[in-house]
């Protein structure tokens, strides 16, 4: 093997993966404790990372510094003597810096950790010394007994500030950048980091294990049991420090304090918790009296023989929330959030809007509201928002969501998770891809720690995963997503269910890119068929799946059928999204596509430009799909004689993806070959030649054709 913090950083791993392999070290040192063993010289060198079955696999070597804790197993030369240096000074415990042999202890190799794993964070030692042996030895061992390190986060910082930028090629070798990787150690990561270096060996981690089992808490997202020193803490140092002067007043103001303060405090706390419960309550009441009461509408009795469909109870209900709860705005903005909910999912986006949009205004102006309900409000306007591609407005939301829930300490569920994967979805939306893919992963973490690995919600998450893998190019890797995710709704549902659906038309899609007509068409139609008999004849869910199918139509020339797919699937989406929505671009290419290849220039002239401008307005300018767009275009400028035109368009579009999605994107290819085409027409062979060569190193990189 290799040390394991050159298998880290030859390998790229990110932070969570160097910390599972770290839980592993320490369950190492736990057996060894356990065995009566102390190490001594934890460092790099000494933990060697070996691929096993594919699986990286660490493995501590080197006892030759042991300590053997039972006599009984101990002979007579094989101690070390009062008042020897032993082990790595850089990786040294103060204990052993003081030359206290008897202090040694299993806190002694959890100090040890405590440096290794600051060094798989940070890419230092919390002292070097490399740095430091100007000063010599004496005051090297002073530093590591009296000194206290930086925080990792603020080591960081630090290494941002140097000459050469090192937090740049630190956050490189972890596969993010320098900010996001500072983000990622503040908070949990700092404390444990910080509580495993304690100079006082009884405020460190007693065991390796419990170092271990608060790295697997951050990891699930839980609470962890280090922490920021505490305010008593502090103030105790402080009078340790000054205890001649401040003896006898501190013991007076102590008792005072103390007996006032847990007066005080368990006076607030209760009333608080009493008010919360009153008005929780209270709420409770109210919408379940407001809702019964609704219902009774669907009653024979009331309904007196006519049919009351669901969308009557709504629109009836919206309207009594106005009346009948005035004065009650926080029990208004729960109803008026679940009535906007459920028209968000029957594809009603227009009815949605304006009952989030006012329960959101509800929790904001009213004094004393839940801080937590009111995030749950932001997010569900933001998955709003994000269907109707108002992209800015969303990330508004979720960012600000997300500052509530850390405010509150929210750090596990399900509605952290989800405002997590809206915000990578938005990201993803936008191109942003780097800033996606890591959220995607917390959320979905989450999620299997919270439910379990074969929950719906968890095929939620892997579907997203699929989506960017697939948009970023990664073909296989998106099949087996995919492929996960639909496994886990056709075990969890029935089989008319949306999410099927959803996981059917998705797979359908990727067989449809990769030109596997064959095994897309049946799963196209089956999703369609799922969505309508669900969902309804109008829903924009079945506009994506009856797009995506006369796709396949148009494709395998059945152009009349693919027409009639096309409209359909317009006239859908125009009506459920409005007419400038991205998915209505979408059919528009798609449409004018049908109609270039049958030769009907000026029929697909107006659409594609159409097409584009909505792509340009709510995408931005330099987003694929804008590139799409204008090769489509650049196309058709082509056969109607406009050269310069078409030439202008496919130069954009090929900067404009390769930008986005990297020089190397496997979806480049096609656009540079039909480039290649158009300028090997209008007689440009060098040019041409270029982008050939340019494709069929992209397809003998990729693996495509």
């Amino acid at each position: 093997g290799v040390p394991i913090n050159t298998y880290c950083d030859d390998h790229g791993l990110g932070v969570r993966d160097r910390l599972d392999l770290f839980v592993r070290i320490c369950d190492g040192v736990q057996h060894a404790h356990q065995k009566a063993v102390i190490h001594r010289d934890l460092k790099p060198s000494n933990v060697m990372v070996t691929v096993i079955d594919g699986q990286p696999v660490p493995k501590i070597i080197d006892f030759g510094l042991v300590k053997v804790l039972d006599d009984k197993l101990l002979s007579p030369d094989a101690s070390t003597g009062v008042g020897q240096l032993v082990g790595t000074p850089d990786y040294m415990s103060p204990e052993q810096a003081d030359f206290d042999s008897e202090a040694v202890d299993t806190t002694t190799d959890v100090y040890g950790l405590g440096v290794l794993l600051y060094e798989l964070l940070v890419g230092v030692r919390p002292f070097s010394w490399d740095e430091l042996k100007e000063k010599g030895i004496q005051e090297f061992l002073r530093t590591i007994k009296e000194v206290e390190p930086a925080k990792p986060s603020s080591r960081l910082e630090t290494l941002t500030r140097a000459p050469d930028d090192l937090a740049r090629s630190v956050a490189r070798d972890r596969s993010t950048v320098a900010s996001d990787l500072r983000r990622s150690l503040s908070g949990d990561l700092d404390w444990i980091t910080m509580k495993a270096l304690e100079k006082d060996r009884s405020r460190r981690y007693g065991t390796a294990n419990a170092l271990g089992m608060d790295i697997r808490r951050h990891l699930a997202y839980e609470p962890v049991l280090a922490g920021p020193p505490s305010r008593a803490y502090r103030a105790g140092k402080f009078v340790r420090r000054n205890r001649v002067w401040v003896g006898a007043g501190a013991f007076v103001m102590a008792a005072i304090i103390l007996g006032i303060a847990g007066t005080t405090t368990g006076m607030i706390r209760a009333v608080r918790a009493e008010r919360h419960a009153q008005t929780e309550a209270e709420i409770a009441r109210q919408v379940s009296d407001f809702l019964v009461d609704l219902f009774e509408v669907a009653d024979p009795d009331q309904a007196r023989g006519n049919t009351i469909t669901a969308r009557e109870i709504l629109d009836t209900g919206s309207r009594r929330i106005e009346t009948d709860l005035a004065g009650q705005p926080l029990t208004q903005a729960r109803l008026m959030n679940t009535i906007g909910k459920v028209y968000r999912n029957l594809g009603l986006y227009e009815e949605a809007g304006p009952k989030l949009e006012t329960a959101l205004q509800l929790q904001v102006s009213t004094p004393g509201g839940d801080e937590v309900a009111l995030a749950g409000s932001l997010v569900d306007l933001a998955d709003l928002y994000i269907v109707q591609a108002r992209y800015a407005e969303a990330e508004r939301m979720l960012q600000r969501a997300l500052v509530l829930m850390d405010r509150n300490q929210v750090e596990t569920g399900l509605q952290l998770a989800l405002s997590l994967n809206d915000l990578a979805s938005v990201y993803r939306r936008q191109g942003r891809y780097d800033e996606a893919e890591p959220l995607y992963e917390r959320a979905r973490d989450i999620r299997i720690a919270v439910l379990g690995p074969v929950d719906p919600d968890v095929a939620h998450s892997h579907n997203s995963l699929a989506i960017l893998n697939f948009q970023r190019g990664n073909y296989d890797q998106a099949e087996r997503l995919y492929h996960r995710a639909l496994d886990i709704w056709r075990r969890a549902y029935e089989t008319d269910h949306a999410d099927i659906a959803k996981g059917l038309n998705n797979l359908a899609l990727l067989y449809h890119h990769l030109d596997r007509h064959a095994e897309a068409r049946p799963l196209y139609v089956e999703a369609a068929g799922i969505y309508e008999k669900v969902l309804g004849p109008d829903h924009p869910r079945l506009g994506t799946a009856l797009n995506n199918l006369a796709l396949v139509e148009h494709e395998t020339s059945r152009c009349r059928p693919a027409e009639v797919l096309y409209r359909r699937a317009l006239a859908i989406r125009e009506t459920s999204l409005g007419p400038d929505h991205p998915d209505v671009a979408q059919t528009l290419n798609n449409l004018a596509n049908l109609y270039r290849d049958q030769e009907e220039f000026t029929r697909a002239d107006p659409l594609y430009r159409r097409a584009l401008a909505i792509r340009e307005q709510t995408l931005g300018p330099d987003h694929p799909d804008v590139a799409w767009s204008l090769r489509d275009l650049g196309r058709l400028d082509h056969e109607l004689g406009r050269t310069e035109d078409a030439l202008r368009h496919f130069d954009r579009a090929v900067r404009i993806y390769a930008d986005a999605l990297g020089p190397d994107h496997p979806d480049l290819e096609e656009i540079l070959k039909d480039y290649a085409r158009v300028l090997r027409r209008t007689n440009h062979p060098a040019r041409a030649d270029s982008l050939e060569n340019r494709a069929r190193a992209i397809a003998e990189k990729t693996g495509s054709s």
